[in-house]
């Protein structure tokens, strides 16, 4: 396995993302890397589905129209993002009490793993 010595430098950061220029040996143009340092857990992942499919279109009781006919009304944006809230942690709560969700080792192990593998190929 051959390494690609490589440079590394810093352009801007803030809370939510770093942006570094990547220098590779050989190459003439750095690549420009954007690290985002803030992900939605699965939970949060879920809930911006759930807006995203059906957040535009979701409605109650208790609307009228201009004669005064009952109709549905549309929720307004808090009604809408609250819900999706609520559905998807109460998804995960049942998820997590039926045992459905694997937990993956984490990048600390997985790293270990990697530099095991790494000197395994260099010693061949």
């Amino acid at each position: 396995m051959s390494k690609t010595p490589s440079i590394v430098i810093p352009l801007s950061e803030s809370e939510a993302f770093r942006e570094i220029a990547l220098l590779k040996r050989f190459e003439d143009r750095p690549d420009i890397v954007l690290e985002v340092k803030k992900h939605p857990m699965p939970v949060a992942q879920f809930a911006i589905e759930l807006l995203m499919r059906g957040g535009i279109l979701s409605a109650t009781e208790g609307g009228e129209d201009s004669s005064g006919r009952a109709r549905m009304r549309h929720e307004t944006p808090e009604e809408v993002v609250n819900r999706a809230l609520q559905i998807a942690d109460l998804t995960f709560k049942g998820l997590e009490e039926r045992g459905w969700l694997h937990i993956t080792s984490g990048l600390v192990d997985t790293m270990d793993i990697c530099d095991v593998a790494r000197k395994l190929e260099e010693s061949k």
